[in-house]
């Protein structure tokens, strides 16, 4: 292990040039262990290459400092460190510069509550990450009897918008054309999983506004 060998001689580095290319090393050594599914070995890796990375280099480079705090969350998560890790990827979002950073590391976060059997608790951070695109849903039951007419109410127009086939030949038409519009359904995909377990009674709704959502974003498809 020829970057086990680097690791053990690395407190003696004072070349912060060299102490870069070590904890390059490790999270390229992190990423491969993680791909052979060696949890242990790839948290060990990422932390070493977070470690390892000079204070200098992280305070200047965002992008590294972001890309090394997702790696070492997910590493964290696999390893079964998940409160560690929903730390980690706090302090990831606080990295992002962006509406759209924010939401892919929400993303990744929600992914790892899902590996890691906690489905229903990524419900609040999918809800986050909606909102981040403009797009507000309530993921839990609602408290009054106003709001649950509401959302009979909207669940009733989606489902009568989905009877349509315009609808469903917008929604086969899409593919992989927007990247945005993918993102929202990802997002959906796991508020579905999450109420699913959680809070049933809002699978039907939660289901709808998903295509709907696919549908409002580009109207029915050209003739």
């Amino acid at each position: 292990d020829i970057v086990g060998q680097l690791n053990l001689g690395s407190s003696r580095v004072k070349d912060p040039q060299e102490a870069l290319r070590i904890a390059g090393l490790n999270a390229d050594a992190a990423r491969l262990a993680r791909k052979n599914i060696a949890h242990d070995a790839a948290l060990e890796y990422a932390s070493t290459a977070l470690m390892l990375t000079p204070g200098g280099a992280l305070g200047r480079d965002r992008a590294l400092a972001l890309s090394l705090h997702v790696l070492l969350a997910e590493c964290q998560a696999g390893a079964g460190q998940l409160d560690g890790a929903i730390e980690v990827f706090e302090q990831a979002t606080a990295l992002a510069d962006s509406d759209r950073e924010r939401v892919q590391i929400l993303e990744r976060l929600c992914d790892a509550l899902h590996t890691s059997g906690r489905p229903t608790e990524a419900l609040h951070h999918v809800e986050r990450a909606l909102a981040l695109l403009g797009k507000h849903i309530s993921l839990t039951p609602s408290q009054t009897a106003e709001q649950a007419s509401a959302l009979r109410a909207e669940q009733a127009a989606l489902s009568e918008m989905l009877t349509r086939a315009e609808t469903f030949a917008t929604i086969n038409a899409l593919g992989d054309a927007d990247a945005d519009a993918a993102q929202v359904s990802r997002l959906f995909d796991k508020a579905i999983i999450g109420v699913y377990f959680a809070h049933p009674e809002l699978l039907g709704y939660v289901t709808a506004r998903s295509l709907g959502e696919v549908t409002m974003a580009f109207g029915p498809p050209i003739a």
